[in-house]
């Protein structure tokens, strides 16, 4: 015990000196510092620091997705922080420091996290000084420390060793009951905290029940009460969290199908190869040539790499020569957590999903919310570098007791030497550029507020902000990343002035709320629908002085100039502005279209023979835009066209549309090509057209376009990739011409735009 209160003291004395001299001014003025400033990281600190700020209730961040808000449980606003922290305030003031309370938790995390390895080491009866020292390499060795990029609710390095320590204690039986308390309540926190703790925590439970049952596989019957027990250690969190979000939330069209599942995987570089400064030197690869991101990677150190090649080699020569495999395994207390970490870890590359049973995510529906599952590593990562550590240890020891003293000490030198020096890589890859200003979410707004001042209005003369360039991420479906700075500044007007903010950048936000944000800046033929849902008060635009579409630079010139400087302006504009611009264009198209040429289904202002119109009404879908079909594939590819236009006199500057529906069964969007082809039957050109960044949304439709120039001699050839394909009501027609359909349901459109 004595040795233990030692160590914990030196431990936590030398993780102070280290995390002093990373976080130096952190510690000195938490709020004034930001881990990072990227568009992430701003938000993870702006959901959490608005509605510690401004307050919650039922659950709601009003901030965000104006004007509908959104829940805390899926915005990254840390809700078990909120909890504890609201009701702090009421006692001391703490509501203007949510940027530095932040700060401060996850720098707390690295010495809770160092007490709960070195408790660890200690119970495999390690030696203090060499828990102290393994301790600290793998708390700075941890893929965690990747996460003070952004999304700060996973950079917490402590939960994986405490619910493991946990566990132990728990599989113990003395005061069984303390420990399972303390095991829930902390599988909840993590619940509150991130829905991903939440995943690993049980994924992590239920690793080990099945490493218990493959142990005692021949005598099941006197763990089962156990086995049972552990089971509903892990369930119990997810009822209460996943009870309290179905109690409290409001929306019910949440996206469940996030892109990622397959792609976002663990593989063997991104655990078993050194770190980057190690590949550089002896291969010709990068890490993002081998899959390794922030996502995938959880790197376990050189030493453990050949622990890992040294223990396969000895698993293969004993199954080769028919000897107990079983004998490299003694220590009968770590082999179920071994067993867990590994399990674990093959589901973290994919198996058995990504090795031909991809149709079992399916099967299991909240698989398909899993859109990272290389994260899930982390566990295989503090586990193995834990046991590697124990058996150098035990390695080191039998070669002292045998008399090599030199070979032993060797040995030692050699593995802490090349695990430390993983770790400083490790550490400062992810640890130095986190000293950054806190120019964005202040305690102190009062110099950002003269803005108001000088602009002659107070905040609660508009209902929202609108910013531009747009930037939004909607349930990996539709991507608007041009947008980044602009969002980051609409946050910090919006922290400070209180005003929430119209946007879409939550990829669990409701789809039809996210579609109609996307819809804001769509062209003027499209009715916005969300303004159904707002009042007549002004909205702030803020605009960037820069990079703005032709949408945007229109609705400026419709506003009011408040305020701006060098970077960006204020501007007031008035919500009927959008109904108005729509009210003209309908009425311009109602009447445009008396004077147009054709036939019942099709008329122009040009021949109606150099239009080429596609309605799909033979096509079977489920999803219809227009008419009576359209075209559909379940998965691969679709041909939507292939032709030779010039042969029907089709050639010259054309506009291409049609419209894709956003499919919310799978993730992503199918990847749209247009294919240009010589008389060889060879494309010569082939362009990618826009589908996931587009603005012209209605009813879960998008408005694909592209201009052309249709050459004689040439074949076109449309098709589209991916999975739950629908496309419909296709138009070729001359730039600047005019054109309008009366579909087979009776619907209208100009120029493929629906008169509604």
């Amino acid at each position: 015990m004595k040795k233990n209160i030692t160590g914990v003291a030196l431990l936590m004395a030398v993780t102070a000196i280290i995390v002093f001299f990373v976080f130096r001014p952190f510690l000195l003025n938490p709020n004034s510092f930001l881990f990072s400033k990227s568009p992430e990281a701003i938000k993870s600190y702006y959901n959490f620091s608005y509605t510690l700020k401004y307050g919650f209730n039922d659950m709601k961040h009003d901030g965000i997705n104006y004007p509908y808000g959104e829940h805390i449980q899926m915005d990254s606003s840390h809700p078990f922080h909120l909890f504890i922290l609201s009701a702090v305030d009421n006692i001391l003031p703490v509501s203007k420091y949510g940027v530095g309370l932040i700060n401060l938790s996850v720098i707390l995390s690295f010495f809770v996290a160092a007490f709960f390895l070195f408790l660890l080491l200690r119970r495999y009866e390690m030696p203090a000084w060499y828990s102290v020292i393994i301790s600290l390499i793998v708390l700075f060795l941890s893929p965690q420390l990747a996460r003070l990029s952004g999304s700060f609710e996973l950079a917490y390095l402590f939960f994986i060793p405490m619910w493991w320590y946990f566990l132990l204690k728990v599989r113990d039986g003395e005061k069984r009951w303390i420990w399972s308390l303390l095991l829930i309540i902390t599988g909840v926190i993590g619940g509150l905290t991130s829905f991903w703790l939440l995943a690993i925590y049980v994924l992590f439970i239920f690793g080990l029940i099945l490493g218990d049952c493959w142990i005692d596989r021949k005598n099941l019957k006197p763990i089962l009460k156990r086995e049972v027990l552990f089971f509903c250690y892990a369930v119990v969190p997810i009822l209460i969290v996943r009870g309290i979000l179905f109690a409290t939330d409001w929306v019910g069209d949440r996206p469940q199908n996030m892109d990622g599942f397959f792609d976002n995987t663990a593989n063997i570089f991104s655990i078993f190869l050194p770190f980057d400064w190690f590949v550089q030197m002896v291969s010709a690869y990068t890490y993002s040539q081998l899959n390794i991101s922030i996502d995938t990677k959880a790197n376990i150190g050189l030493p453990s790499i050949g622990f890992a090649a040294v223990l396969l080699s000895l698993i293969l020569y004993r199954f080769y020569t028919r000897k107990n495999i079983a004998a490299l395994f003694p220590n009968k207390e770590f082999n179920p957590f071994l067993i867990s970490s590994f399990l674990i870890l093959i589901f973290s590359m994919g198996f058995p999903f990504s090795w031909g049973l991809g149709f079992l995510v399916k099967i299991i529906p909240p698989l398909k919310i899993l859109g990272f599952i290389g994260r899930f590593a982390w566990v295989f990562f503090y586990v193995f570098t834990v046991y590697a550590a124990i058996n150098i240890f035990l390695y080191y020891q039998k070669l002292k007791e045998e008399g090599n003293v030199k070979k032993s000490i060797w040995l030692m030198v050699v593995c802490l030497a090349l695990w430390t020096t993983d770790a400083v890589f490790n550490s400062v890859e992810h640890l130095s550029n986190t000293w950054n200003n806190n120019d964005r979410l202040e305690s102190d707004g009062s110099e950002f507020m003269k803005r108001f001042d000088t602009m002659g209005r107070k905040p609660n003369d508009f209902q929202a902000i609108l910013f531009a360039p747009f930037a939004g991420a909607s349930a990996d479906k539709m991507e608007f990343g041009r947008g980044a700075d602009a969002f980051i500044e609409a946050m910090k007007l919006s922290y400070h002035s209180q005003l929430p903010i119209i946007e879409c950048f939550s990829p669990r936000m409701s789809a039809s709320q996210a579609f109609s944000s996307i819809q804001i800046f769509s062209d003027s033929c499209i009715r916005k629908t969300r303004l159904n849902d707002m009042n007549s008060k002004p909205l702030l635009l803020m605009t960037m002085n820069s990079g703005l579409s032709d949408n945007e630079k229109n609705l400026l010139q419709n506003s009011k100039t408040l305020w701006n400087d060098q970077w960006l302006t204020l501007s007031e504009v008035s919500p009927g502005v959008f109904n108005q611009q729509y009210e003209n264009w309908k009425n311009w198209a109602l009447e445009t279209k008396t004077s147009l040429v054709g036939n019942a289904e099709i008329k122009s202002d040009t021949l109606t023979n150099v239009l080429f119109y596609k309605n799909f009404d033979n096509e079977l879908s489920n999803h219809v835009f227009a008419g009576l079909g359209a075209l559909y594939k379940n998965k691969g590819t679709a041909e939507i066209f292939n032709e030779d236009f010039a042969s029907r006199g089709i050639y010259g500057e054309y506009e291409l549309s049609f419209w894709a529906y956003i499919n919310m069964k799978s993730p992503g969007m199918p990847e749209i090509s247009l294919e240009e082809i010589d008389k060889y039957d060879f494309p010569i050109n082939v362009t990618k057209l826009n589908v996931s960044s587009e603005h012209n949304v209605y009813k879960q439709w998008v408005r694909v376009r592209q201009k052309i120039d249709v050459k004689p001699g040439m074949r076109y050839r449309l098709i589209a990739v991916g999975k739950n394909i629908s496309i419909d009501n296709l138009l070729l027609k001359p730039i600047d011409s005019n054109v309008y359909v009366l579909t087979s349901d009776r619907k209208e459109l100009m120029n493929n735009y629906v008169i509604d």
